[in-house]
């Protein structure tokens, strides 16, 4: 089943491949912050090129949000009670497990004396930050806080939050027709804000975590949503976007190749600006090849497999925990070097496995025990129809 073979307005289908799309997103971000090990043998080498470059799995986060969020926006608006509708089901998904785990955080992980966490955590305003979606402004407005590693995956869940808010007035007030035009205009918005920012020099908070400079990837998910939707586009999703990936993924392979790899540290200044840029472009045209063809295409075929279907599915508890888990267990897998990580490649790649493994479970068993209770009252919420979806 492809998109072109589901009718706007005869309902839902869900596709497979984009569960798996986001499985892709969570395993590279666990991978990123979990594995840690500096050596010059090809595997060493192999695993750190990919560790480096796993922060990309936010952005492809975010283009999937634009693409997914954007589609339902725009089946929703004009239908009784759709705004009422889309913010109780969005609050029925996140607001549990994001502020359970604050409460945890708060009242448990802060207080044990035999991990990192006995490092000073958030007080006052720099606690505020994070219970109202604001953390990926933290320094503008409370200043250079104390390192909290649980706490660091918080920055983009608000930066989400944030587009949850504006993108439904972007659709509400702007015909369907200048729908396309709008999300052009907002995706070079959000570039002329980057390169603004590199010219400037400006920090790594407003060049990467500031709702304009994450913007992009949302706008080319969207943007494919809207193409997929729009009767003289629809048709051409797959051969507009099919170049424009293959152009978008050599880019970044060559920029990846010039800079000795995509480690988000090592030359921030292109990385945060033309790298992100790629990086949207690319993802959006992704995910329009994808939902273009049938699930019967090789590569939709590998993406629908179970596993990772299935971390795609817990994706956004793993997501909220691994780093929690990275902490507490990292003092139990020997002596760790910030700057080479792990002694040996063998408890570098053990250490790794055991977060995602244990990010996992702890995921699992926070849908059975919380998400699955709360998701069941979406029933009192109906969602309008859409071409799509994933779980």
């Amino acid at each position: 089943m492809s998109l072109a073979s589901v009718d706007r307005s005869t309902g839902s289908a869900h596709f497979k491949p984009l569960d798996g799309l986001r499985g892709i997103a969570i395993l590279l971000v666990i991978v990123h912050h979990a594995y840690h090990h500096v050596a010059h043998d090809p595997v060493s080498r192999a695993l750190t090129f990919i560790s480096g470059a796993g922060w990309i799995g936010v952005t492809l986060f975010f283009s999937l949000s634009g693409f997914l969020i954007g589609g339902i926006l725009m089946d929703a608006v004009g239908k009784p009670h759709w705004y009422r509708g889309f913010f109780a089901r969005r609050s029925l998904r996140i607001f549990p497990l994001y502020f359970t785990f604050l409460i945890v955080y708060w009242f448990v992980l802060a207080r044990l004396k035999w991990t990192r966490y006995a490092a000073p955590h958030p007080v006052g305003n720099d606690a505020a930050v994070f219970w109202v979606y604001l953390a990926n402004m933290r320094e503008l407005i409370v200043g250079r806080g104390v390192t909290v590693p649980a706490l660091d995956p918080l920055w983009s869940l608000s930066v989400e939050e944030q587009v949850y808010v504006l993108l439904p007035f972007l659709i509400w007030l702007c015909p369907f027709n200048r729908l396309g035009k709008l999300l052009a205009g907002v995706f070079v918005s959000s570039v002329i804000w980057k390169l603004g920012c590199a010219a400037l020099r400006a920090g790594i908070e407003p060049r990467y975590a500031w709702l304009p400079a994450c913007i992009d990837a949302f706008a080319a998910g969207a943007m494919i949503a809207w193409m997929s939707r729009h009767p003289q586009w629809r048709e051409r999703v797959g051969s507009i976007a099919t170049p424009v990936a293959r152009g978008a993924g050599l880019f970044i392979l060559g920029i990846g190749m010039g800079n000795g790899g995509l480690i988000f540290w090592d030359n921030p200044l292109l990385l945060l600006s033309v790298g992100t840029i790629a990086l949207a472009v690319f993802f959006g045209g992704w995910i329009g090849v994808i939902v273009s063809r049938d699930e019967s295409t090789l590569m939709n075929r590998m993406l629908s497999a179970r596993w990772l279907r299935w971390c795609g599915q817990y994706s956004y508890a793993a997501y909220l925990f691994h780093a929690t888990i990275i902490a507490l267990l990292q003092p139990h897998f020997g002596v760790f070097d910030h700057r080479t990580g792990f002694a040996s490649l063998p408890r570098a790649i053990g250490f790794t496995a055991a977060v995602g493994v244990i990010s996992f479970m702890a995921a699992r068993l926070s849908w059975e025990l919380l998400e699955k209770h709360f998701i069941a009252l979406k029933r009192y919420f109906p969602a309008a129809s859409h071409v799509v979806r994933a779980d």
